[in-house]
C-alpha cells in the first residue's frame, strides 16, 4: 500500500500505547500525511489484542467503515488481558516485565498456547473481515508476534502473521529509548514510517514533530484508566472541530 500518495476519506487506527499515549505516535504522522478530515485513533494504553479487535468490530459497525477509508493497526504482544466491572473495560497491561524477553516469560507453557491461540484467531478474523469488505488496511505489531506464539500456532496462521509489517521493536530496537521512555519518541515512530512503508517526510510532518516532541501531556489524553463498553454513546469519541490535528482521538 502507498501511504505517500492515499487519500482516504477517514483514518481509523487501532492498537496500545504504540499506537496512542502521551506522547503522539506514528498515527499522527500518517493522519498528518494523508490531512484526513476525519481522524479516530483507538489506541489505548495496556490494551491487549482482545480489546484491539473489540475495539475495531465496533467501529466497524457504527462508523459504517469502507473502500474509501482506510485502517491501520498495530497489535499488542499476547500476554496481556482485559476485562469488565461495571460495565467498564479495564485494560491490565501485560503479565511480563520486558516484552522484549522472548524466552523466559512469567508464565506458563499453557498460558502461552491459550495466548497464542486467541491472538491468533483474532488477528485473523480481523484480516478476513477486513479483505472480505475490501477496506483499505495496513497490520504490524508492537512486538514479533511469530516469536511470542507457540511455534505451533505461529506455523498455523504464517500465511497471515507474514503479512504483517515488521514489528516496531525489530525496526527500532530494545527500549528503553533516548528520552528514557519505554516508548518510541515521534522521530523514532517517523522512521518506523520511513523503513518499514517508505513514507516521505514534508515540512509540515518536520514542524509537526518539532512542536510536539517534548510534550508530556497532550490536551486530548483521557483522564482515566477505564473504558465504557458503550464508548459509542460518548460523544467524546467523536471528531473535535476545534482539535489541532489530534480530533479523533479518544
Amino acid at each position: 500500500m502507498e501511504l505517500n500518495t492515499m487519500k482516504p476519506k477517514r483514518l481509523f487506527t487501532f492498537g496500545c500505547s504504540f499506537t496512542k499515549y502521551r506522547l503522539n505516535t506514528w498515527a499522527n504522522i500518517v493522519a498528518k500525511k494523508m490531512n484526513v478530515k476525519e481522524f479516530y485513533n483507538f489506541g489505548v494504553a495496556g490494551a491487549c489484542n482482545m480489546f484491539i479487535g473489540t475495539r475495531f468490530s465496533q467501529a466497524l459497525k457504527f462508523y459504517e467503515i469502507d473502500k474509501d477509508d482506510l485502517v491501520m493497526i498495530c497489535w499488542t504482544d499476547i500476554d496481556r488481558e482485559s476485562s469488565m466491572l461495571n460495565g467498564m473495560w479495564r485494560v491490565k497491561g501485560g503479565r511480563v516485565g520486558n516484552a522484549w524477553n522472548y524466552d523466559n516469560r512469567e508464565y506458563t507453557e499453557d498460558d502461552k498456547s491459550f495466548y497464542s491461540q486467541r491472538d491468533a484467531m483474532i488477528i485473523q478474523s480481523t484480516y478476513d473481515t477486513l479483505k472480505y469488505h475490501g477496506i483499505p488496511f495496513e497490520m504490524f505489531s508492537m512486538t514479533n508476534l511469530k516469536k511470542s506464539m507457540t511455534p505451533k500456532i505461529a506455523v498455523l496462521y504464517h500465511d497471515t502473521l507474514s503479512n504483517l509489517k515488521p514489528a516496531m521493536i525489530d525496526v527500532l530496537g530494545e527500549g528503553p529509548y533516548e528520552h528514557g521512555d519505554v516508548h518510541p519518541n515521534l522521530r523514532q515512530h517517523l522512521y518506523y514510517l520511513q523503513e518499514t512503508f517508505g513514507l516521505t517526510s514534508t515540512n509540515e510532518i518536520d514542524e509537526f514533530i518539532d512542536k510536539h516532541k517534548d510534550d508530556t501531556d497532550p490536551p486530548w489524553l483521557r483522564k482515566r484508566d477505564s473504558f465504557d463498553y458503550d464508548w459509542f454513546d460518548d460523544v467524546d469519541n467523536r471528531p473535535s472541530e476545534n482539535a489541532e490535528f489530534d480530533k479523533g482521538d479518544n
